[in-house]
């Protein structure tokens, strides 16, 4: 047996569900909400704070640095 469905509340779900695909593009095309696009601006705003003045270096860079200040401390104390 066929089961009988409601035309009208068939084109209601249809376009549910485009209206629905349809926001779903629109959040994804206008992105995030005001507040946590300035939320993430204060974060980045600390940690570049909290990092200002302190230079990272890598292990190679660490001991070229002290070579050259071993070496210039040498020259010093022979003039």
């Amino acid at each position: 047996m066929v089961n009988i469905i409601n035309l009208r509340q068939a084109r209601k779900n249809l376009a549910r569900a485009a209206a629905g695909q349809a926001a779903s593009e629109a959040r994804i095309r206008h992105g995030r909400t005001k507040a946590a696009k300035l939320s993430d601006a204060l974060d980045a705003r600390r940690r570049e704070a909290f990092g200002a003045g302190k230079l990272l270096r890598n292990d190679a860079e660490k001991s070229q640095a002290d070579g050259l200040a071993n070496l210039a401390n040498e020259s010093d104390s022979t003039s």
